[in-house]
């Protein structure tokens, strides 16, 4: 298969600036309006406050690594142990919204440069795998590859060289992907702890018996 090298470069360059796109409407739009209509913060506030665990997701590219951070940094906006611990854990290994992004542009990409056209029911199909594959995916960096791979197959998109184009560009999209996921956790968490306040209180986490348990 031969590729201009021109093109292949612009092609590359859209892909970098459309996930990008994406990634800030949803870090800058969606996360900041659940946080406010629902969490009742002050998004500048509140995200001032998680700047640590977002410097450290951008270092690392990884949920987990960053999950120590995350959790200080919720502390430090007021959010109850028991849900800090809970929600925050649990969405480093399943809240991937960044990967559920960056998976459906990647995906586009690589059919759109090999001259394929996606059908209604292909975009369907894709944006359902992205979703399932990115709760399923590692918290650790490049992760989502293989994931890429299980999705172009799965939309009969030839699996060749071009997929070393993504691979090459991967590193930097997958940091910011882990950002967003990050900014996620953290919305998350804060809306968990506003709309369900009492959650998990009747834990004791000092090995008393838990409220309301009979034993």
């Amino acid at each position: 298969m031969s590729l201009n090298l021109s093109d292949v470069g612009s092609s590359v360059g859209i892909l970098i600036l459309t996930t990008f796109f994406g990634l800030a409407v949803h870090m800058f739009v969606f996360c900041p309006l659940i946080l406010a209509l629902l969490g009742r913060r002050n998004p500048f506030t509140y995200y001032r406050n998680c700047l640590p665990a977002m410097l450290t997701a951008l270092g690392t590219s990884s949920s987990a690594a960053s999950l120590p951070v995350s959790m200080i940094c919720a502390t430090k906006n007021g959010i109850p142990p028991h849900l800090r611990n809970f929600v925050l854990s649990l969405g480093a290994t399943i809240n991937m919204d960044g990967a559920g992004v960056y998976l459906i542009t990647a995906t586009y990409f690589l059919a759109t440069i090999q001259g394929i056209h996606l059908g209604f029911s292909q975009m369907v199909l894709i944006g359902l795998l992205s979703t399932v594959c990115s709760m399923g995916s590692a918290p650790i960096p490049s992760a989502g590859l293989v994931f890429l791979a299980t999705i172009i197959s799965a939309a009969n998109i030839p699996l060749n060289s071009t997929f070393s184009l993504v691979v090459a560009v991967d590193w930097i999209l997958d940091r910011a992907c882990t950002v967003v996921n990050v900014c996620s956790d953290l919305t998350i968490v804060a809306t968990v702890a506003k709309l369900v306040p009492d959650a998990g209180s009747a834990l004791s986490t000092d090995g008393e018996n838990p409220k309301g348990v009979d034993v």
